[in-house]
């Protein structure tokens, strides 16, 4: 510790925190000679609650306010106390103390930090929100562009992607629009995020950050604050629990990592975390585990018995199966294979095929390499079907088709109405369990779900999933359970072995950086370069191939998803091969090793799509150019803090089609490599290991 007349100060695990010796607020961060936070005392933080009155709603009562803050310093732990936060506003000055109490230890791992806080209402009224951790004053450190705060799908550039124009300003003045501020929430794909992770810092180190939360407890979502100098900005975790009169908050533990190198440096500690938190019944299925992607198909519109409905039948599932595992596709995930939509027990729509046909496909992964997947939808059951459970309400309508207009949700069509039934009824879960062995022990052991709807203990689908996957596995031990991933990732991961979510997710860098499972699904109807960069971060490419054209003017012929053979696409079909190529000669990279994404750089690269795989010392890393010209591209890179010091490291580049054109003895530090020219969507390959 040292003390300057205005400000205290602490070293824990090499980060060094300066205080405000008269609000406790935290003036300062820094790590290995970055500042990454630097605030003016009138405006630095560390916690900020709300205590509205009725005279004036927004009251709040933080460090910023306050006077006489008590800081504690020890070699290992911070303790900042104030037995009174100050007010907003001093008339409005609550009657009785809202006092509370922040806690900074470093921890026995000799990198992180916990924080935690605590605060007691001794006042008469509520307190109605607590901001904790509440950090103001971070600083652009990496520059505008490079200074980023990551979460586990993608990223935000806070000092770009905030900042103000004339068509914000002119919004209405509270929307986060209007005042440079965003709000992330966590839990699944139909959230920001699906891991309560976090990281701000660039390439050249920064600091992680998680909450020990999980699976069910209480979420706390992110706001970001880009302030009006758009010189800094402010990170608030928004817990918004009540205090009542005499009631006392205890936050969650928060664990920070200051880190030098990326982000995937920082993330360690979260993934040693979550890798204890989680409990997976079976390994990834290996088949998943080992394929650049799956397939999927619509098999018919499913609109009546129009005789241009069918789109592909089971005759042309073999076939399909066989041309799949040439580009390295091991599953066909089939849609609208149904009679009727939303509705048990399933019945093959007999425009497709018959079930014994369908039933035959089960020898399709054995003779071709491909799995056929039914996809089922039966937590919505359609009005009819729904009497059975006693559902009521009014139905969602779900109706679509290519002539219709709209094509969904037409004002005069009802045949897509459905009610949701599951997943709280147990008397629907085991007919619905019932209903899918059937097709299970007929030996298609896969399952698809659509709406893997799991956002709360009271609903939830894992007791119904457990037994159907114990049943798939009893049929074929490699059998894969998949699903459209909505809320609680945390939990789905103990289940699911790829999502199958619409839309496209190439931003899921970090969540694969902490788990192989599920795979997420990257759907792609035809680009080369997308699958190339779906492939390079270890997300699943879901083939969906539409037609282009049609020589007889079938009406279905374009705009329908997975209508098409993947032959009609030279150049997705080349590029899936490619990829396929490359993971099957460096397979334990991609399934059994570390992926660290683009952190092997240590300056940022402009255009270039990379991701490393650490495995028994030695990394992967395939690169893309990823404009739409040629380039030689410029990349500098340093491998000791990922795979350790050698006297020297031996590089090896292979082009996509896994010729070796250059070979190269490199030495520890940061090193730069020039690339030949590559053009659009080219790929190269690095290999380095140690000497």
């Amino acid at each position: 510790m040292s003390l300057q007349a205005d400000t205290v100060t602490a070293n824990l695990n090499g980060l060094d925190m300066t205080f405000d010796k008269a609000t406790g607020s935290i003036l300062s961060l820094e790590y290995a000679g970055k500042t990454m936070l630097k605030a003016d005392p009138a405006n630095a933080s560390i916690i900020d609650v709300a205590w509205p009155v009725p005279e004036f709603e927004p009251l709040r009562l933080a460090s910023r306010f306050s006077q006489g803050a008590q800081i504690s310093v020890e070699a290992d732990k911070v303790v900042v106390s104030w037995d009174r936060l100050g007010a907003s506003r001093a008339k409005f000055a609550p009657e009785g103390d809202v006092s509370a109490a922040v806690i900074f230890e470093a921890l026995p791992d000799g990198r992180s930090i916990s924080a935690r806080c605590r605060v007691e209402n001794k006042s008469e009224k509520p307190v109605e929100q607590v901001i904790f951790p509440d950090f103001a004053g971070l600083q652009p450190f990496e520059g505008d562009f490079d200074t980023i705060l990551r979460h586990t799908a993608g990223y935000l550039r806070p000092f770009i992607e905030l900042k103000m124009d004339e068509a914000r300003k002119c919004q209405q003045y509270c929307m986060d629009g209007a005042n440079g501020q965003t709000q992330m929430s966590f839990g699944g794909m139909f959230r920001t995020a699906p891991l309560r992770w976090l990281d701000y810092g660039g390439y050249g180190g920064g600091i992680s950050m998680f909450p020990k939360l999980w699976g069910w407890d209480e979420q706390i979502p992110v706001r970001v604050h880009l302030a009006n100098s758009e010189k800094e900005a402010r990170l608030l975790m928004l817990n918004t629990r009540t205090i009542e009169p005499g009631a006392r908050f205890d936050s969650a533990e928060w664990i920070f990592t200051p880190h030098a190198s990326g982000w995937a440096k920082g993330i360690e500690v979260f993934r040693e975390y979550a890798q204890k938190k989680h409990h997976r019944r079976y390994p990834l299925s290996k088949h998943i585990a080992e394929a650049v992607g799956i397939r999927s198909i619509w098999m018919a519109i499913a609109w009546g018995y129009d005789e241009l409905s069918p789109q592909w039948r089971m005759k042309d599932m073999r076939a399909l199966a066989k041309e799949s595992a040439e580009y390295g596709l091991t599953e066909i995930n089939a849609w609208s294979w149904t009679e009727n939509w939303f509705e048990t027990p399933l019945r093959i729509n007999r425009q497709v095929g018959t079930e014994q046909e369908m039933f035959a496909l089960k020898d399709c992964y054995e003779k071709y390499g491909c799995y056929f997947t039914p996809f089922v939808s039966v937590l919505l059951q359609n009005p009819e079907s729904a009497k059975k459970w006693n559902a009521t309400g009014n139905p969602d309508n779900w109706t679509q088709g290519q002539e219709t207009i709209p094509q969904f949700q037409p004002s005069y069509s009802h045949r897509g109405e459905a009610l949701y039934v599951g997943p709280a009824s147990a008397a629907w879960k085991e007919s619905v369990y019932e209903d899918l062995s059937k097709y299970i022990d007929a030996g298609l052991a896969n399952v698809s779900w659509d709406q893997f709807w799991n956002d709360n203990p009271e609903k939830q689908l894992f007791d119904l999933a457990a037994r159907l996957i114990d049943r798939s596995k009893s049929v074929d031990p490699d059998s894969s359970f998949s699903g459209e991933e909505l809320w609680s990732m945390e939990l789905d991961v103990d289940l699911l072995d790829y999502t199958w979510d619409w839309g496209g997710h190439n931003g899921y860098d970090a969540f694969n950086s902490v788990f192989k499972y599920p795979r997420i699904n990257v759907n792609n109807s035809g680009d080369a370069k997308k699958a190339k960069n779906t492939f390079i971060v270890n997300n699943l490419v879901n083939a969906m191939p539409r037609k282009l054209e049609h020589p007889t003017g079938d009406i279905y012929a374009t705009g329908f998803n997975g209508n098409d053979w993947i032959k009609n696409h030279p150049d997705l079909g080349a590029a899936l091969k490619h990829c396929k190529a490359i993971k099957e000669k460096w397979m334990p990279y991609f399934t059994e090793g570390t992926f660290i994404s683009d952190c092997l750089q240590t300056r940022a690269s402009s255009w270039v799509s990379m991701g490393a795989y650490i495995y028994d010392d030695s990394v992967v890393m395939p690169v893309m150019n990823n404009r739409d010209d040629a380039r030689v591209l410029e990349l500098y890179y340093d491998l000791v803090p990922w795979i350790g010091e050698a006297a020297s490291y031996t590089m090896e580049v292979y082009d996509e089609t896994l010729h070796l054109i250059d070979t190269q003895t490199i030495a520890p530090g940061e090193f730069k490599v020039t690339t030949p020219e590559l053009k659009s969507a080219d790929m190269l390959v690095y290999y380095f290991k140690k000497n």
